[in-house]
């Protein structure tokens, strides 16, 4: 049905007993009594009722008119919040984003204090190591070395990143985590008080680490063992045990890996007494060439 472009209710009723209407009036009367009174009103009526109906027509058409706007609306509103929704998400990202980036100092504690002692720090390879459960020379947790990691750590930047390779896959890794002091010092070397400071301080880190207690607790009774030992007291008996800590510890670590690991805090005299007799022999060639215990040990084992 075609629209309606005019209200009807806008129309001027016609004059139906005009000239204009003559010819419908004269159909209506034909052969009836009817006047034309009566036939310009019968054409007043026919137009009032078709008025009527497209009054009808017209305010359906309004209605259908307003629903198609107003769901137009509600679907231009429904875009207007969509797109707001992405702004407003867009920015939120944005601004974590940037607070990420924004530079951020930890909170304290107002109630604590620093620690009565301070514990020195080894360098952040020793450290690495130690995360990976990996062996790390006692040098590294000496005075020595903790004070060439604080040195290290002043001069050398910790965003510094180099590719290495875990666990069989390329990965990067920051460089202060891959270099190795040029200063240290081999277990085997290390004088008793260096040995004794530098077992004490890997305590004290691999418990910070969480590494497993099993372990902890295997470490801690190896070395208690080792400055304990009744040998101490007997000459070169420092430099054996020194020797025995370096030599077991450093296997130990290479049967973890291989996942047939052992309780290292069980101490094999049998193999002590090997290394005693080895260290002997050493102080014997030292005596008659004049070198140094040190000297002549690394000769002995290149």
């Amino acid at each position: 049905m075609p629209r309606l472009l005019v209200d009807p209710a806008l129309e001027e009723q016609p004059d139906h007993s005009s000239a204009m209407y003559q010819g419908l009036r004269t159909a209506i009367i034909g052969n009836t009594q009817t006047t034309e009174e009566e036939a310009a009103e019968r054409l007043t009526e026919l137009w009032r009722t078709a008025r009527d109906d497209r009054t009808v027509r017209w305010q359906a058409q309004l209605e259908e008119d307003a629903r198609i706007a107003a769901e137009a609306e509600q679907e231009r509103q429904a875009q207007e919040a969509q797109e707001r929704e992405q702004r407003e998400q867009a920015a939120e990202l944005e601004r974590q984003e940037a607070e990420k980036k924004k530079l951020k100092i930890n909170d304290f504690d107002d109630n604590r204090q620093v620690d009565s002692s301070l514990v020195p720090h080894p360098s952040a390879y020793a450290m690495s190591k130690l995360e990976h459960f990996e062996y790390v020379e006692l040098w590294y947790f000496t005075q020595a070395g903790c004070a060439e990691a604080a040195i290290e750590a002043k001069s050398t930047s910790d965003d510094a990143y180099g590719l290495t390779k875990v666990d069989g896959f390329a990965a990067f890794r920051r460089v202060s985590d891959l270099k190795a002091s040029r200063k240290v010092v081999q277990d085997h070397l290390l004088s008793w008080r260096d040995f004794d400071i530098g077992k004490t301080n890997l305590l004290y880190h691999i418990d910070k680490l969480k590494w497993p207690k099993k372990h902890q607790d295997a470490l801690m009774v190896f070395f208690l063992t080792i400055v304990n030992h009744e040998y101490r007291v007997r000459p070169r008996g420092e430099e054996a045990l020194v020797i025995y800590a370096s030599r077991v510890r450093y296997n130990w670590h290479e049967f973890l890996k291989r996942n047939q690991g052992y309780n290292i805090s069980l101490f094999n005299n049998e193999l002590f007494q090997t290394i005693v007799s080895e260290v002997w022999d050493i102080a014997r060639d030292q005596g008659l060439q004049g070198q140094s215990f040190q000297k002549s040990y690394n000769q002995s084992r290149s």
